[in-house]
């Protein structure tokens, strides 16, 4: 199946590899600078449902690559959370208008 074929939200597929060695694919949904860092938040690739869970990770730089780090801090994932929410329910809403410009 094609990335685009199994986009929700039409960002790009990723797929990491944890400590573990296991791996699982998401589906890139926003990307934010807070307090000079960069977030990322993704869906689970495979969910295809509008209600599922938001995954937020931080993006460092190790050695000249990105990497990414699970945010630790409860305050500032609630913080990152509400913001991408609102983005994201930013970006729906002008998609719905969109759609009802060109029925």
């Amino acid at each position: 199946m094609a990335d685009s074929e199994r986009s929700y939200y039409g960002g790009d597929i990723i797929e990491l590899i944890a400590d573990d060695g296991t791996t699982v694919e998401l589906e890139h949904v926003d990307t934010l600078e807070h307090e000079g860092e960069t977030y990322m938040a993704f869906i689970p690739a495979d969910s295809g449902e509008e209600d599922t869970e938001l995954i937020i990770l931080h993006v460092v730089e190790n050695d000249g690559m990105e990497e990414f780090e699970t945010v630790d801090d409860d305050e500032l994932e609630v913080d990152l959370y509400t913001k991408f929410m609102l983005r994201i329910d930013e970006y729906v809403d002008s998609e719905d208008v969109e759609d009802e410009e060109d029925e």
